[in-house]
């Protein structure tokens, strides 16, 4: 089973649920956004279509699959992981992990030290490195 890269892993497996088994979502956010605001990502990213945005929210995908009662995220496992200074990033995470749970997949949720930077996802990965390997099938 493979990996998404982490910047926007649960966009693909929310996306397509059958591309990935796993993911790994380090100090992710709790909707795709441009930096500068939703309505600019909107533009940009889904065609200046408010629908299309909800269509592949990841969080709305969630939202609709748990209502729905949609099996399809049965048999996804992930980890979301903030490092301890990221306070956006850990009030996402925890956001997305409860609603990934709901809505059936196999997630935890955590934090490490450091912030929105490569020490946090270096510490992460290690923590989770033989989690990657057993799941990966390595």
């Amino acid at each position: 089973m493979a990996f998404p890269t982490v910047a926007r892993a649960l966009q693909v497996v929310t996306n397509s649920s059958t591309s990935y088994g796993n993911f790994l979502d380090y100090s992710g956010e709790l909707r795709p956004n441009d930096s500068y605001s939703r309505v600019t990502t909107v533009k940009t990213f889904y065609e200046d279509s408010e629908a299309l945005f909800q269509q592949r929210n990841p969080l709305d995908i969630l939202h609709h699959a748990t209502n729905d009662k949609i099996s399809t995220f049965h048999g996804i496992s992930g980890r979301f992981v903030a490092g301890k200074s990221e306070k956006f990033a850990q009030q996402d995470l925890s956001t997305l992990n409860n609603k990934a749970r709901i809505a059936g997949t196999d997630t935890t949720y955590r934090m490490v030290p450091g912030g929105h930077d490569f020490g946090a996802w270096r510490h992460a990965i290690a923590e989770d490195f033989a989690y990657v390997a057993q799941r990966g099938r390595l």
